[in-house]
């Protein structure tokens, strides 16, 4: 078993989603926990540590809840601007997350109302 995995892994340049998965879900709960806790500058930290693995992660879903939840930790703390540099500058590399172009301008909305 661990050397099919092993050939998976070569064939497909990177370990597999459900390897990247286990990986990352400590860090998502963790992340998760310290919003939730108004602890924003942790979470964050930990986020942008989850967003590491970016290249290597398929999975829609997980990328727009770490994207969506990065994006709060900047809003709660009146810092759009912050979240404005941040996601043009991620959209220059990931051009096709949707998530990052809704939160990108949602940073621009409250940055304009501000």
């Amino acid at each position: 078993m661990n050397l099919w995995r092993r050939i998976v892994d070569q064939l497909s340049h990177g370990p597999n989603q459900a390897d990247v998965l286990r990986k990352i879900q400590p860090m998502l709960q963790e992340a998760h926990a310290l919003v939730n806790g108004e602890e924003y500058e942790k979470g964050r930290q930990i986020l942008l540590g989850a967003l590491e693995f970016r290249d290597q992660l398929h999975d829609a879903k997980t990328i727009d809840w770490i994207l969506t939840t990065l994006a709060s930790t900047w809003l709660f703390q009146d810092r759009s601007k912050e979240q404005i540099a941040f996601f043009s500058e991620y959209l220059r590399r990931y051009p096709r997350d949707c998530a990052a172009y809704r939160e990108r301008a949602t940073g621009l909305w409250y940055g304009s109302v501000a």
